[in-house]
C-alpha cells in the first residue's frame, strides 16, 4: 500500500499546492481570517481517521 492510497484525492500533494495556500493567506484575500488551522492533505484525514501518524505508517508499510 501507498500512502497515494491512504488519500481521498488518491495522489500525493505537491508542493506548490502547499505554496498556494500561503500566497492565499499572505494575500488581503484572506484579511478576515483569524486562528484558525487548515490543513493541506487532500483528505487524508477524512478517508483515513485511524492512521495515527506518519512514521507508525511507514514503519507498518516499509
Amino acid at each position: 500500500m501507498t500512502i497515494a492510497e491512504l488519500i481521498w484525492m488518491g495522489q500525493n500533494g505537491e508542493p506548490d499546492e502547499v505554496g498556494y495556500t500561503v500566497l492565499f493567506l499572505a494575500s488581503d484575500e484572506s484579511k478576515f481570517i483569524t486562528g484558525q488551522s487548515i490543513q493541506v492533505e487532500g483528505g487524508h484525514d477524512i478517508a483515513n481517521p485511524t492512521v495515527p501518524d506518519f512514521e507508525q505508517f511507514m514503519k507498518q508499510h516499509a
